[in-house]
């Protein structure tokens, strides 16, 4: 399966607010972005024009979550 980077947005929104309640990062697509997607402690970036696929997204949200995002607090 293929998607978008608004599914992946929602997917990942999903995953940090149940991980960090209202400390979680907010989750935005963005027209320019160098990387697939980019994660700070407050903002997660994903660029609007990248696909993912079902491993894609399960790694892309493991790694900005709970590595940048979680390691960042």
């Amino acid at each position: 399966m293929c998607y978008l980077a608004s599914d992946i947005a929602q997917q990942m929104d999903a995953a940090v607010k149940d991980m960090f309640a209202a400390d979680a990062p907010k989750v935005e697509t963005v027209d320019e972005l160098s990387a697939n997607a980019l994660a700070s402690p407050r903002l997660i970036r994903i660029r609007r024009t990248a696909n993912f696929t079902d491993l894609d997204a399960r790694q892309l949200i493991h790694h900005e979550v709970h590595i940048h995002v979680a390691t960042s607090n």
